[in-house]
């Protein structure tokens, strides 16, 4: 996987009864193949430090409380990674 991270953003709002949280960059995205996986536990990219337990775990909080993780990619142009929770 090759993380390039370009300026951010951080957002909250309001959306049909769920709080959003998203962080967003302008890095290049992800490649197509490790967007579908990257939420997978002890999944790592091939330049990762990382034990691969990030995401997952931030996944399986999320639908603990009745919510979700996600990331919607924009190849070439960079990633939003989301999680909602009901309010």
């Amino acid at each position: 996987m090759r993380v390039e991270v370009g300026p951010g953003r951080v957002r909250v709002r309001q959306d049909e009864g769920r709080w959003r949280f998203e962080v967003a960059d302008t890095g290049g995205g992800l490649e197509s193949r490790d967007a579908a996986r990257v939420f997978s536990h002890f999944w790592r990219g091939e330049r990762s430090n990382g034990s691969g337990l990030g995401l997952g775990v931030v996944r399986s909080i999320a639908q603990a409380h009745g919510g979700e993780a996600g990331v919607d990619n924009r190849p070439g142009e960079g990633a939003t990674f989301w999680l909602t929770i009901p309010r």
